[in-house]
């Protein structure tokens, strides 16, 4: 069954918050401690996709004869997408956003950067989306990635946009959850001297673990990440060994739909 597209214009509708940042879009890096953690914003997100394709070596999906289907809740700008399809993921991509301006952004970025993507790479499938409402069909996709989304969400309204994640995951299907860890405290300073996350709150593993539980996933992983600057790539690899430890600057938690 393909994605079913469905218009969700409503009048009187509040501007996302995320419009007002879509034209200079920096994610954050004007915080100075971000700055010395990463050498760009990209390469904070390299390291999620990084980790993503890993586990997809690691325990591949079963797809059938097809390739899988991977949305990006909240996907921004794009560059999620843009650095799976760089790194020749095998499958279709979609990235869903409350926000049109970081969608004319990921447009704008995807157009801008073709010419080093992998000449069979495809621009993804970019959808505009209410809050709790996703404009996709049921058991669409075979992954859903989260980055830093839920945070930005209050923590009243998360419930209904679990529900949809949820919704629109097959059976078997896996949802990635990147987000900050409030148990780190240069995280903790990062958030509050970051104008992109001024109405942050930030949520812990164990509450988004609940919350996957809660919707019809079993817990696959729940770790952290970001133990050292996400520059230094070479230790990448080495996050296994100390992710038990509770004080990353994020963590992923990962859940297989039921």
């Amino acid at each position: 069954m393909l994605p079913h597209p469905v218009n969700h214009q409503a009048s009187g509708a509040v501007q996302p918050e995320f419009d007002l940042y879509a034209d200079n879009y920096s994610a954050g890096m004007e915080n100075p401690l971000k700055r010395l953690a990463g050498t760009d914003a990209e390469v904070f997100i390299e390291l999620k996709a990084w980790l993503l394709l890993e586990s997809l070596r690691r325990q591949p999906l079963d797809c059938g004869a097809g390739q899988p289907r991977l949305l990006d809740f909240g996907c921004g700008d794009g560059v999620l997408l843009r650095l799976l399809a760089k790194e020749g993921f095998n499958g279709s991509l979609f990235g869903s956003d409350v926000s049109s301006g970081m969608l004319q952004s990921a447009r704008d970025r995807w157009q801008a950067t073709a010419a080093t993507l992998p000449p069979e790479a495809k621009e993804p499938a970019w959808s505009i989306s209410m809050p709790g409402q996703l404009p996709y069909s049921s058991q669409t996709f075979d992954i859903v990635t989260c980055l830093g989304v839920f945070h930005h969400i209050p923590p009243e309204d998360r419930d209904a946009d679990w529900a949809e994640i949820a919704r629109v995951t097959r059976p078997g299907g896996r949802c990635y959850v990147f987000e900050h860890n409030p148990y780190n405290p240069l995280t903790q300073w990062v958030v509050r001297h970051t104008a992109i996350d001024k109405s942050a709150v930030l949520l812990t593993p164990s509450e988004t673990a609940r919350s996957l539980r809660k919707h019809g996933f079993a817990i696959h992983q729940s770790h952290g990440l970001m133990y050292w600057p996400p520059r230094w790539r070479r230790l990448w690899a080495a996050e296994r060994l100390v992710q038990w430890i509770p004080l990353g600057g994020q963590f992923v938690v990962i859940g297989e739909r039921l």
